[in-house]
């Protein structure tokens, strides 16, 4: 069984309003992709039941969609929870050092022969265990910051197709229980 899709477009972003075209009342002249410099938050919590057996090869994850970054990571993925699919051929060279961001523990990797980027959730046992967390908040912004500041984001990055929050397969129920943005 596969759970739905959930998406959330951030390609409407009307620059001399500072927010998007839905939310301006007179129009937008020009829209463009939202600024990652425009956000001051931007987290989502989630709740997801998924097999942890071994007939289970899954992730649940966002994908997020950058542009504006020639030379850099178009598409980053956000791994939480990640069954039968912990190792290199899934994700990829790790590219850093684990880091801990907003209180949860980081390893970040880039799928071979592509521009994507993979955040990885550690587990229990630490560097090198996935996560398999079914439910939690995560800090989106703080992970896109965080490319930013070392070098695998555009310093002008732009957000597209921002949340395209998709499960591998074999999931059973998701949902989405909030995203909370807020502008700088």
């Amino acid at each position: 069984m596969t759970a739905p899709e959930v998406q959330q477009q951030f390609n409407n972003w009307c620059a001399s309003a500072r927010t998007w075209s839905n939310r301006v009342s007179t129009g937008c002249n020009s829209l463009a992709d939202t600024p990652i410099s425009a956000m001051s938050q931007l987290t989502t919590s989630y709740a997801e039941s998924t097999p942890h057996n071994s007939q289970t090869i899954a992730q649940w994850s966002w994908d997020l969609w950058l542009s504006n970054d020639s030379g850099y990571a178009d598409e980053v993925m956000v791994w939480v929870d990640t069954n039968g699919r912990c190792n290199s051929g899934s994700f990829g060279t790790q590219l850093h050092a684990p880091v801990t961001i907003a209180g949860q523990g980081w390893t970040p990797h880039r799928y071979p022969n592509s521009s994507e980027f993979i955040w990885t959730l550690d587990g229990s046992g630490g560097v090198g265990t996935c996560a398999e967390q079914a439910s939690g908040t995560v800090d989106l912004l703080a992970l896109l910051k965080w490319m930013q500041a070392n070098g695998y984001a555009a310093p002008g990055g732009l957000w597209g197709n921002l949340l395209d929050r998709r499960p591998a397969r074999n999931l059973h129920r998701e949902q989405i229980l909030a995203h909370r943005i807020l502008i700088a």
